[in-house]
C-alpha cells in the first residue's frame, strides 16, 4: 500500500480482512462500525442521494442526521 505511506494527515491505516482459508461468517474488525454508519444514512433520503452543491452543505446534513439519530436514542 505505497499510496498510504506518504500520508500527510498523520492517520494510521489498518487493513483488516478475513483470514485466508476460512469459510463461513467471520466478523471483520471495525468493519461493522463503518457499515452501520453508512447504513443509517440510507434511511435519510437527502443523504441517500447526492443533492448538495457544496461539500460544506453535505457535511452539515450528515451532522444534522447524526444529531437526529442520537436524540432518537435518548427517548
Amino acid at each position: 500500500m505505497a499510496w498510504v505511506e506518504g500520508n500527510l494527515l498523520g492517520v494510521e491505516l489498518e487493513v483488516s480482512s478475513k483470514p485466508p482459508g476460512t469459510e463461513g461468517f467471520i466478523p471483520v474488525r471495525w468493519r461493522w462500525v463503518t457499515e452501520r454508519a453508512f447504513g443509517m444514512f440510507s434511511f435519510f433520503r437527502r443523504l441517500d442521494k447526492d443533492l448538495e452543491k457544496t461539500t460544506e452543505s453535505a457535511e452539515s446534513w450528515v451532522l444534522w442526521q447524526n444529531c437526529q439519530i442520537i436524540l432518537n436514542r435518548l427517548d
